[in-house]
């Protein structure tokens, strides 16, 4: 209700916001060499397994996120059609 908003004012009103998924990338990030370790032809668990070598202060986690109502800032600067 106060405008605020992160970044800083891109508030165009007070309205809901949704998260709309979470995904857990830090497996699928994982390479050796040049050569990434989990392969699309491979089974779920090849993903684990690269997960658990991944250490907790360099994981990586993919947040979807609708806030209809911000206007400005990053949303303007890259393009984004809403917040």
């Amino acid at each position: 209700m106060a405008g605020v908003g992160i970044p800083a004012r891109v508030n165009a009103k007070a309205d809901s916001h949704e998260f709309s998924g979470v995904a857990y990338m830090s497996g699928l990030l994982v390479k050796e060499g040049e050569k990434w370790v989990v392969k699309a032809s491979d089974d779920g668990h090849a993903k684990r397994a690269a997960d658990r070598t991944v250490s907790i202060n360099d994981e990586t986690i993919l947040i979807g996120f609708q806030s209809h109502n911000f206007y400005g800032g990053l949303i303007v600067a890259f393009r984004g059609d809403r917040g």
